[in-house]
């Protein structure tokens, strides 16, 4: 997580887009809806934005454009 945090910091970036969330949680595969991911998906996110201070919202849950799920009108 200490290069995440550092990207963050030297990038000055103010949202994080998370891919490939699929492969590391094959149950959340083309979930399109943040409230359908696993308590274990939701926690990682959780931890990335904790550790970087960076809010996720985009989450990429599959290899389509339309596996994805879009938080900017809530987080942001």
């Amino acid at each position: 997580m200490e290069l995440a945090k550092e990207s963050c910091r030297i990038n000055g970036a103010t949202q994080i887009a998370l891919t490939c969330v699929d492969r590391l949680y094959p149950d959340c595969a083309k979930t399109q809806d943040y409230s359908v991911l696993s308590a274990e998906t939701k926690a990682f996110i959780d931890e990335i934005e904790t550790e970087t201070g960076v809010p996720v919202t985009i989450i990429s849950t599959g290899p389509d454009l339309k596996d994805t799920i879009d938080l900017r009108k809530e987080l942001l």
